[in-house]
Parts: structure tokens; sequence; C-alpha cells
């Protein structure tokens, strides 16, 4: 979810002093004076004339550079903000309101990859400090450079002195909201949420991070009004419209998720939030099956917030006109592992166009996408061989016009390798019964984790119907005790070295039970039978009220019925189970 920390106006730091002087400083200090008020109105452009006139009217002085510069910043005019902080700290070292503007300045520039933006702007808080011990703004501004840098325990300290020094920070506040809930005490959150609102009730701001503090929880019904109290008031509030819509998402309201989103869009937001927009606005499309619609939006993924940066941009394929007879193209694999085996499929269709395919993929993957017909696979990171054109898998998509009506390949698309899966086969047999492969959890750094993968104690009712085997290559510590004391489940992941013995463990299955992991995906694309356990809002790829998937026709759904209901998943595919069984005994009797 998006925060809007750091986007208030206030700037306690606004004023400093002109010296009294019945010279021709009188004018400069008119102009100053001028330029405070409209500053403090909300009227950027004629403060910002004002100060200029008095940096005209007479020799600069800090107070006022150090002003322009924040009016500017808050003009988006980064550069020249920057130029302006940075003479007044070389006019008044001993300036704290010129160390602040440079910090604000820097806060807002690329940084190096030597020092973050964040770093260089926590000196010059630190700076102001020393100056000006009881500098409010610059406790909440040096607390959130730190919070950038996840120094948490460090920036909650600093928050707390802000709000020693003036209860009503509210950026204070929020940023703690942040903080407690990344470090997993949401109660604490929650409770900082809930006093920025008593101090501030009409705090946009307030509001918008209490309803993130009650998501945090899980209480999506209960955050969702405080949004809406946010965008009373403040309309414009682009953050507000982003959780808003996030929320309602989590709700399977995606109808209703996809208007906050269109609304954040027409607000003009910024870079990133614009991104956040398409990005989110695309996913709630997919899951409706609007995938014309969605596809578009989906291309603007690359500026989200927390993007991976493109890795190719040169020559990019566009439309597929551009694919003729002998031409080279590249594709490239993105996002998860999951992604790069479900729209793998894509470089067999580029290549029945007459191109030669060229597919770069991380590394796990690459002997087992070698199965791939008429495609040349390499390492990503390796040397590039020359091509034509370019895109990553999960542009195709979009450029292949894709439907729920021509998905393509719904056939096996991948194989095992057959002395691997022969291999495993012996090392399998020696258990009686019948075999299901498990997967309880993926990557624990997965933006979805805490919805998508659940504990291995969840799947203990299976192994009243075979032999359970793990096929991840990492169980959590709780899953790992769990499993210790049960018989009849299997740990395979030690030995596991690629995708290319997880595909030969797979084809040696009966039968694969999976949360949304990599797993699904590559028993789908080796045609192996998987039921796929699905959270209450699920990742836009299988859609809504269904049990199949047009992209896997092996493929079964099971829904949790509402929020985190893992145990009904389960009830449902025991039931199946049972039957299943009850049929085989009878046609064998």
């Amino acid at each position: 979810m998006n925060s809007e920390a750091g986007t208030n106006r206030k700037l306690d730091s606004l004023g400093g002093d002109l010296p009294a002087s019945t010279s021709g400083l009188d004018a400069a200090r008119a102009y100053f004076e001028e330029g405070v008020r409209q500053f403090r109105a909300g009227a950027l452009v004629p403060a910002e004339a004002c100060f200029r006139g008095a940096l005209a009217a007479a020799p600069p002085r800090a107070s006022v550079l150090s002003n322009l510069a924040q009016v500017l910043l808050l003009l988006e005019r980064v550069d020249e903000a920057l130029r302006f902080a940075r003479e007044a700290v070389d006019r008044d070292p001993k300036s704290a309101d010129a160390w602040f503007a440079l910090g604000r300045c820097l806060e807002n520039t690329q940084g190096t990859d030597d020092e973050p933006s964040s770093a260089a702007a926590l000196r010059c808080f630190d700076c102001a400090i020393d100056l000006r011990s009881h500098f409010s703004e610059a406790w909440v501004r040096r607390g959130a450079a730190l919070c950038d840098l996840r120094r948490d325990e460090e920036a909650l300290a600093s928050f707390a002195r802000a709000l020693v020094l003036d209860p009503t920070q509210i950026e204070a506040r929020t940023r703690r909201v942040i903080i407690f809930g990344r470090t997993n005490r949401r109660e604490q959150a929650l409770e900082e949420a809930q006093a920025a609102v008593a101090c501030a009730p009409e705090s946009a701001a307030a509001w918008l991070f209490r309803g993130i503090a009650l998501d945090e929880m899980h209480r999506f019904e209960d955050g969702l009004p405080n949004y809406e109290r946010a965008l009373l008031l403040d309309p414009r509030s682009i953050s507000a419209w982003l959780n808003r819509g996030a929320t309602l998402c989590r709700l399977n309201r995606y109808g209703e998720a996809i208007n906050c989103f269109e609304s954040a869009l027409l607000l003009n937001p910024g870079p990133k939030e614009r991104g956040d927009a398409h990005w989110n606005l695309a996913l709630a499309c997919l899951v409706l099956a609007q995938f014309e619609r969605g596809w578009i939006h989906f291309g603007q993924r690359w500026v989200r917030s927390g993007a991976e940066p493109r890795r190719y941009t040169e020559r990019p394929l566009e439309r597929m006109e551009q694919i003729t007879a002998g031409c080279t193209v590249l594709l490239w694999a993105e996002q998860g592992y999951g992604d790069t085996l479900q729209f793998c499929r894509y470089a067999r269709m580029v290549q029945r166009r007459g191109a030669r395919v060229l597919l770069g993929v991380y590394r796990p993957a690459l002997g087992l996408l070698r199965s791939l017909g008429g495609v040349e696979v390499f390492v990503l990171g390796d040397a590039t061989p020359p091509y034509d054109f370019q895109a990553p898998l999960l542009d195709l998509p979009g450029l292949f016009q894709t439907t729920l009506d021509n998905v393509p390949l719904p056939e096996p698309y991948l194989q095992a390798d057959v002395a691997l899966e022969h291999w495993w086969g012996e090392r399998l047999a020696s258990r009686p019964g019948m075999r299901i492969g498990v997967s309880c959890s993926g990557n624990a750094l997965h933006v979805n984790d805490q919805y998508r993968s659940m504990s291995l104690s969840a799947l203990a009712p299976l192994c009243q119907f075979g032999q359970i085997y793990v096929i991840q290559k990492e169980l959590r510590p709780e899953d790992a005790r769990f499993l210790s004391l049960q018989p009849h489940m299997h740990f395979l992941g030690e030995q596991i070295r690629d995708f290319s013995d997880s595909a030969a463990i797979v084809q040696n299955m009966d039968l694969v039970i999976s949360v949304d992991t990599s797993l699904v995906h590559l028993a789908g694309a080796l045609g192996k039978a998987v039921w796929v356990l699905l959270a209450w809002a699920p990742d836009w790829r299988w859609l809504l009220n269904r049990t199949d998937t047009p992209w896997y026709p092996s493929a079964r759904l099971f829904r949790q019925p509402t929020e985190g209901d893992w145990d009904a998943v389960v009830k449902q595919v025991t039931t199946e189970l049972a039957r299943a069984r009850a049929i085989d005994e009878k046609q064998a009797s």
C-alpha cells in the first residue's frame, strides 16, 4: 500500500529574519515578509516572485535563499531548489534553516550508488538540529530519512523527540505507523494512527494512516471508512484513492476499485504514484477478465513503486508486424519463476512466426526451459547474443491480444528430463501409497506472501491419503518443526538443485496440491494434475468464481470462502480426495 508521508506543505522553518534597516534593505524585507505570507497561504507562485524580489533588492541572505529553495521544491523544480539551498548554506553555514532546506532538496534527488539521497539529507538535518535543538520539523525529517534507510529504531526515537517538541506533528505519527507496520508491531501502529486522528481529526493524512494500520491487521472492512473520510477532507489525496482501491481489491470489490485507480490517474499524480495506479488498475481489470484493457495498463508496470528496472530498452518489440521470417527476437524473464514458467509458452508462438527466438531466463530454470522446442535459451546476466527486437515475457500476452478465448498452448509445453524422472522414480518407489506433492509457501519476500502462503500443519489432513512430498526449496522454521514429527511427510528441498529436478519429481507424483507458487505453474506446464489453493483475493491470473483456468487445463482451483480461511480450503480438498478414493475402491471391487 501507499503512503503520503512527507507531503505536508507546512514548513516550520519558513521565515527567518532580515535585519531592520532604513537603508535599501527595506524593500528586500518587505518582499521577504510578503513572500512568507503568500507561502503560508499556499500561493507558491506569488511567494516565489516575492523571494526573488528580495534577492534583487539586496545582497542575498540565507533566509531568503532557503525559503525560495523550499518554494521551488514544492513547485517540483528540484534542480533550481537545490542550487539556492546550497548557496544558502555557503553564505551562512550556521543557519539551521539553510541546512534544513538543503536536506529537503536532497531528499528529492536520485542520490548515487555510493550514497542514497536519504543519507545525504540526514547529514543536513543533523546539522540543522545541532544549530537549533528544538527544531521540531528537522527532527521529523531526520526521522523520515532514517525511516527510508531502514534504521527504524533510530527513526522512532527521532519522531518521539519531534512529538515532545510539537505534539501536532502528524507526519511523525504517520511515519511511526509505517515503521510499526513493517516490523509487525501492528497494535502499536494502530494506536499511533488513532493518536494522529485524535490529535488532528481534520487531517486527511491521519485518517489515511488509520486505514493503512487497520489494513495491516487484515481488518479491511474497518479500514475502508477511513479512506472515505480522508477523501472527504481531501478529495485530491492520491494516496487515499490508491489505498481505498487496494482495500476494495482485498474485499473482491474490483469494479469499485477500478473507479478509485481511475480517479487517482485523473489527479495527474507523479511518476511513481501514476505507475502504482496503472499497475493496480491493470490487475483489477485482468482479474475481471477485461484483458484488452488490462494489458494496456500492465505495460506501465516498470514505473510503479519498487519495480525492478527494465533489463533491455533498445529496439523494443511493440507490435507483431515487426516479426518477419529470419529476424531474431530476444525474450527475457521478469518478475518471479512462476511468471517465467507461465509465459514462456509465448516464445514458441513467436518462433512459429518464423523468427529465431532467444530466451533469457534465471539460471535455475535453464535446464527445464531448454525443453521448449525451437527456442535458444541462455542465462540472464551472461553475454547477450545479437538481436533485432526484444520484449519481456509479460509483454507478450498483450502483443498477441490474448483473451479468455485464445489463451495459447493449452497442451503441455514443457517436459521433464527422462533420465532424471527415472532416477527420482527409483528414489520415491520405496514408500507405498498415493504420492501427493505439496507446497505450502513461496518466497517470503513476495508482496502477497502473507495472503498466499499457509502453514504446513494445515495440510496434515492430507496424510490420510498417502505419502506427502514437500516440493519447495526452503521450509520456514515452524513448518520444519512440524514436519519432523510427521512420518508420512517428506521434505525434498535439500535434494532439489533446480527446476529440472522439480519437474522430474512432479512427474512422479499422482497429484500436486499447492498454494499459488511456481510449483503450480510447473505442474500446469507439464500437464500434471494440480489442485491450486487460492486466497480470498486471488492473483489476477486465476480470475474469480471459477474452479478451472484457461491457462492450465490440468488445474483445479479451490478458493477461500472468506479472508484467511485455509481450513475451509483444505476441507474442500480432503472431501474431493475422499470422493475420488471411494470411486477408485468401487471400481476396483
